[in-house]
């Protein structure tokens, strides 16, 4: 069972415990405080009373027994693997240093800050989360007796799903893997993790694989609670639940069921943002039938081009678009020729009426293949005509970005993007644009990953060493210096515009590490980021 991490805190002094009790929001945090205690004999009698504790945050001196016979106490049970916190005074560092001895990770010293407590919190929870995928030995137990059988379903559903088994499916080949059916009885879900690529990419082997093993148990979990249900993981970030269940079901059931599996995947994976997306269809009528609902499903899940991200869909024959329209050359030319006589506005709306027309009427093939090909051809016309400095190699990169966006808002959002770029390069590049200049635009368009002076050097075309003096000498900034600057302006400029949540920000500006951007951000301009966007709603608010 999926559970939150339980804390006791031993401490002396009333006011301490108050404090530590009320000021931290600890099932935010991902915790439960179970026990507070007033002296060490107290916590130790707890600690017997609550054996599944996770956390102990105990100070030094205490009366009847001191945090470190507590501690000593504590590692003598070689069962209890709980977290240590040790609270010392500035006189009592002797004795932080004596805890050490016994495993105690972390200690504070007093008086202690709301924020010091919870960057030490949070990485607790990463530690201990760590602990739960990689060190378990009876997850990685049980995770090795099911690999086999898991590889052997998995490849079983792959071919007959996708309509490549070798010869008919017979029933108890599929019941063989626990899934009851009976017709009109059984729910399909196809699911996936939004923006995976740019998560695997950050990922070893082993943690993507330990991820999708995750998710596999939560989503098991929750749709254990509808009906009798199996999860398989038919590709590296395709889930299939498959639920029967004995009452029928609405849609609204259905759907509520989808944003269980989201709502539950946000709470118990803290190690990095999830969103899912999930298409749904009722099965119906003979179990043979199962691949053409999973293909329904799979039209549904699908659909969240046009919906966005995190988006449920129950499938619907309207959902089916099959028109492939025709690339709309004359468009094209409409666009380019607004562009080259510099009317860009008017090329700007040309452009902003085929993106609807395309919304309207195509499908997601046809979408993705028109954009990406109109901006090659764009791309193409103005680096001959407008001499526009961008690489071969920077312009199949850029293409592959729009075709392969997940949503058609991200898709037009980088279209759009792409072309001021190139506007804006023209007019650059009309007054001489240097090489700093250059890369400052490059910069800009690439905020939202890793950018290295390296490769901003190869940009346009420099060595790294010069490129790095030039900029020092034209801009006033170094380079890292100059591209924190750009990514907190982008930062401001999206918590005052937007509601997307922080860690969603920190992405969109190259800090995949949410809290590493919080502090950048602090650094950078002495508040947190919600503690900005709070001034913002409320100018007259207290930034503390």
């Amino acid at each position: 069972m999926i559970r939150v991490y339980k804390v006791l805190i031993a401490e002396d002094e009333a006011s301490t415990r108050r404090w530590l009790s009320k000021i931290i929001n600890w099932t935010a945090l991902g915790f439960e405080l179970v026990e507070v205690a007033r002296h060490g004999m107290e916590a130790w009698e707890l600690l017997q009373e609550h054996t599944d504790i996770d956390l102990v945050i105990t100070d030094i001196r205490m009366p009847e027994m001191d945090g470190i016979e507590l501690v000593k106490r504590i590692r003598s049970h070689s069962s209890n693997r709980s977290e240590i916190v040790i609270l010392s005074g500035y006189g009592e560092f002797k004795y932080a240093q004596e805890a050490l001895r016994y495993q105690v990770n972390d200690y504070i010293l007093k008086p202690i800050t709301k924020e010091q407590l919870t960057e030490l919190l949070l990485n607790i929870v990463i530690r201990l989360e760590k602990r739960k995928l990689m060190s378990n030995n009876l997850l990685y137990a049980t995770q090795q007796r099911k690999e086999n059988e898991e590889r052997e379903k998995q490849a079983f559903f792959a071919r007959w799903l996708t309509g490549n088994s070798n010869g008919p499916v017979r029933l108890k080949e599929w019941k063989k893997y626990g899934i009851p059916y009976e017709e009109d009885g059984m729910l399909l879900y196809v699911a996936e993790v939004d923006g995976y690529d740019q998560l695997a990419t950050a990922m070893s082997e082993k943690d993507r694989s330990l991820s999708r093993f995750m998710i596999q148990n939560i989503l098991n979990e929750v749709a254990s609670r509808s009906g009798i249900s199996q999860c398989i993981v038919l590709a590296p970030n395709q889930f299939i639940v498959m639920i029967h269940t004995r009452d029928g079901m609405d849609t609204y059931g259905m759907k509520q069921i989808g944003q269980s599996f989201q709502e539950s995947l946000k709470r118990y994976i803290r190690l990095f943002q999830v969103q899912l997306s999930i298409g749904c269809v009722r099965v119906c009528g003979s179990w043979e039938a199962i691949p053409e609902f999973y293909a329904q499903a799979s039209t549904a899940l699908a659909y969240k081009f046009f919906a966005g991200k995190e988006s449920i869909h129950i499938f619907d024959p309207s959902m089916i678009r099959t028109r492939d329209i025709p690339y709309p050359v004359q468009r094209e030319k409409e666009i380019l020729n607004a562009l080259k006589q510099h009317q860009y506005e008017q090329g700007k709306q040309i452009l902003n009426t085929l993106l609807k027309e395309l919304y309207d009427e195509g499908s997601i093939p046809s979408i993705r293949f028109i954009a990406s090909e109109m901006l090659i051809q764009l791309l193409k016309e103005l680096r001959d005509i407008k001499s526009l400095p961008v690489m071969r190699e920077v312009m199949e990169s850029l293409c592959q970005e729009v075709r392969c966006a997940e949503t058609f808002e991200d898709m037009t959002h980088k279209l759009r993007e792409l072309i001021d770029f190139i506007l804006n390069t023209i007019q650059l590049e009309s007054k001489t644009m240097g090489p700093v200049t250059k890369g400052m635009e490059y910069m800009k368009l690439k905020l939202n990953r890793d950018i290295s002076l390296l490769e901003v050097a190869e940009y346009v075309g420099v060595s790294p060493t010069y490129y790095s003096t030039l900029f020092r000498q034209e801009s006033g900034y170094r380079f890292v210096d100059y591209l924190t600057r750009l990514r907190m302006e982008k930062g401001m400029d999206l918590l005052e515009k937007t509601d997307k949540t922080i860690a969603m920000i920190g992405e969109e500006i190259g800090y995949s590490n949410y809290r590493y951007f919080i502090k950048v951000f602090k650094d950078y301009y002495g508040m947190t980021p919600s503690q900005y966007r709070g001034k913002i709603k409320d100018p007259s608010a207290n930034i503390s």
